[in-house]
């Protein structure tokens, strides 16, 4: 008989690390909101290097396992099939994510759907956070704005797609805002894992919500959903936020050079009013 090798604990940064590139989502099904698990690739439980490492939801996880004399019907390869091409997915959201940042900040996009780059520049630190704040509803705007084509397709996974890629600028928005507040406030490294895992946490809770049939029984419905009230409150963070930065109020005017009225009005304007039927 085979001694079978004791698990050990991934690291915390090497874990931390996994968990952000895949966007705390499975790699293979992609749907936010469920139980995640990190995944050894070569079956060796103490091998926690990250290219042996790989993000699937209970689910997919049970895929990897023989059972009753089958075999895994997700074999090695194709995790990392689906890792890779999962984890390009996520770069290039955020790759775009910047970009609409740097966008806005220089407030030269037209008030179109943008033609988006294959690969994005790095988004610089913004000159102070006053010129950030203010050109934060044109960034919500671009994000919709790119985002319209899939959410006008009626395609519930296109639809839920879409929002994420929305959710996604909204993150880099608070990244970028994380930059005002001592180092390492938010936890050591990238303020970025801190805000996705939150994200996470609220996008299991509305999943859970939602799925009132029971996991994966309630239809695709309950994803646009979730992506949707993730949203919501991805855009009530982003405002608190600036709240607090600026030492605002809805009944003072903080430290901000120009109306917070004017600029809440804007911030919290409907997609319809952000969208017009003819853009």
């Amino acid at each position: 008989m085979r001694n079978k090798k004791l698990r050990t604990s991934i690291p915390d940064d090497v874990a931390a690390s996994i968990l952000v590139a895949a966007d705390r989502t499975c790699c293979k099904c992609r749907q936010p909101g469920r139980s995640l698990q990190l995944h050894h690739i070569d079956g060796d439980p103490v091998n926690h290097a990250e290219e042996n490492l790989a993000v699937l939801c209970l689910e997919c996880h049970n895929e990897t396992l023989v059972s009753g004399g089958f075999g895994r019907s997700l074999t090695a390869a194709q995790v990392v099939r689906y890792r890779d091409d999962w984890h390009r997915r996520v770069k290039g959201r955020r790759d775009v994510a910047d970009w609409l940042a740097a966008e806005a900040m220089a407030n030269t996009a037209a008030h179109k759907p943008l033609d988006l780059p294959s690969v994005a520049p790095e988004l610089p630190p913004p000159d102070g956070l006053a010129p950030f704040v203010a050109a934060l509803p044109e960034l919500r705007r671009l994000a919709y704005s790119t985002a319209q084509p899939r959410l006008d397709t009626g395609n519930t996974l296109e639809m839920v797609d879409g929002t994420w890629d929305i959710i996604r600028v909204l993150e880099t928005a608070w990244v970028t805002l994380a930059r005002y507040y001592p180092t390492d406030h938010f936890g050591p490294g990238d303020a970025r894992a801190y805000f996705s895992g939150i994200l996470a946490d609220r996008a299991r809770w509305h999943y859970l919500v939602a799925s009132t049939g029971g996991i994966g029984y309630s239809g695709t419905i309950v994803q646009v959903l979730t992506a949707n009230a993730v949203l919501g409150e991805a855009e009530r963070m982003i405002e608190e936020v600036v709240m607090s930065l600026t030492g605002a109020s809805l009944v003072g005017p903080g430290d901000l050079d120009y109306d917070l009225e004017a600029w809440l009005a804007a911030w919290r304007r409907e997609r319809s009013e952000i969208l017009p039927d003819d853009a």
